[in-house]
């Protein structure tokens, strides 16, 4: 026990000082690139979320879902990014890794309630742009704009799940009732998780002059950004058919689920560092001279809501396989920004994302053989158009993704290994704007517990 609190309070230490950074120039607008959260489940789903539901996985995107996990559950994961950056003729390839999610969820085996701490990014900066003119009077000037650092959620959950039952009666050939089976027809949950918000995005400009006899400048804007954000989730999940066996084993199943989140707008507190300062290089290392102005000002801004929600439709034939269609879209009304008191660079358009994700599981855990035919296979596709807008063209982003999900076979416990990939682009090579195209890969773990060693359990006996 103690040696697992260790190692659980390290990762939060651990994960909560790491610099998360994008390789996106488009991470200059609006309060940085958004991170796209989700298990690496979802994630070769499409990104799905709202609406997903697995007894086995953490969904911590919908906290109503917690009250159907088996067990408590450990989940993490790993993002490895190669990004091609194209603008005219010129290309570039960047590379970079870092932890996708940190979250634990606590929960009884026989309990219909569950509890969530959890660690993720809201969003991510890092950029490096430069573009050298030509200015009368004064010669070659090169204009670098860079920026750096995230903003991060970390987050308390909890969600609760309600059941109702019905009746099925096996008859003989007579029609007789021999026996009866009390089973779940349709399931309501509901929950809510709590979101502090955090982080400092560094955007800094710069005129470096070639002519040593003019000065340099260069503008540093450091933006905090802090307050809290509640997220309110609800699933529904009905039976549509299902039939039994003699042996009141199940034979087939068809069932809907519906989920959906909502983030009410809230008000975010904000803290802004403005510095000018001349400058002067020096073997490659630039030196502040002296400093024009350094002004710090206080203000807030309304983070607008967001709605998620989504729809999928489950069978489980009588050769045990599984099969899972979901679709969801998720919308942000970030436009409303550009009225706000906060300067923030480009004018932000709406955002939505639609997703469509498949599933399929060749046999349910009792019935597999090996360890292939009771993984879980899955495709995705999403499209979205981003908040981001350049000449007034709003950026889309596409992507199509795959996954697998592989028990652990020295555990006797539901622990799972995931994988997952996707490839996608977004934005396009005109203008002055520039197209990426990228490559997501995503490895990650949710550990449970055997059930008859159960986390978190005082022992009476030692």
């Amino acid at each position: 026990m103690r040696a697992k609190l260790i190692i659980f309070f390290s990762l939060i230490a651990f994960v909560s000082n790491g610099q998360l950074n994008s390789l996106s120039p488009y991470s200059l607008f609006g309060i940085g690139d958004l991170y796209r959260t989700g298990s690496v489940a979802t994630q070769g789903l499409g990104g799905v979320s709202s609406t997903w539901n697995d007894p086995y996985i953490l969904n911590a995107e919908n906290p109503s879902t917690l009250g159907s996990l088996f067990n408590t559950n450990f989940q993490t994961g790993l993002r490895l990014q190669s990004l091609r950056i194209t603008e005219g003729n010129q290309s570039q390839t960047l590379n970079a890794g870092n932890i996708d999610q940190f979250n634990f969820a606590f929960k009884k085996a026989k309990s219909n309630t569950g509890y969530l701490f959890g660690l993720s990014p809201f969003s991510t900066s890092g950029y490096s742009i430069t573009k050298e003119e030509e200015i009368e009077g004064i010669g070659n000037a090169a204009f670098k704009y860079d920026g750096s650092g995230g903003i991060s959620k970390i987050y308390l959950g909890a969600g609760h799940k309600v059941d109702m039952y019905k009746y099925h009666y096996f008859n003989d050939k007579n029609g007789n009732v021999y026996d009866s089976l009390r089973v779940v027809q349709r399931s309501v949950s509901f929950g809510g998780k709590v979101n502090y918000v955090f982080g400092n995005i560094k955007n800094v400009r710069a005129i470096d002059i070639a002519d040593v006899t003019f000065v340099d400048t260069r503008s540093t804007k450091t933006t905090r950004i802090y307050d809290f954000l509640f997220d309110l989730g609800v699933h529904y999940e009905q039976d549509l058919r299902t039939r039994y066996g003699s042996d009141k084993r199940l034979n087939t199943r068809t069932f809907i689920q519906v989920g959906a989140v909502y983030t009410p707008k809230m008000k975010m507190q904000i803290e802004l560092n403005e510095l000018m300062e001349s400058t002067v290089t020096s073997s490659g290392v630039v030196l502040p001279i002296d400093s024009s102005s350094n002004v710090t000002s206080t203000g807030s801004f309304m983070m607008p809501q967001n709605v998620r929600f989504g729809v999928a439709l489950h069978h489980h034939n009588k050769n045990g396989r599984q099969f899972a269609l979901a679709m969801d879209m998720n919308q942000r009304n970030w436009s409303e920004l550009n009225n706000s008191d906060v300067e923030l660079v480009g004018q932000l358009k709406d955002s939505r994302e639609y997703s469509l994700g498949f599933q399929f599981t060749p046999k349910p855990i009792e019935d597999a053989k090996n360890m292939f035919s009771r993984s879980n296979y899955r495709l995705g596709a999403r499209l979205t158009p981003t908040y981001v807008s350049v000449q007034d063209e709003q950026i889309t982003e596409q992507a199509i993704s795959a996954g697998l999900t592989i028990p652990l076979l020295s555990s006797r416990s539901a622990s799972k290994i995931h994988f997952g990939m996707e490839i996608g682009s977004r934005g396009k090579n005109e203008g002055n704007m520039i197209r990426e195209d990228f490559t997501n890969f995503y490895i990650g773990f949710s550990l449970s517990p055997f059930y008859k060693n159960a986390w978190f359990v005082q022992r009476k006996y030692e």
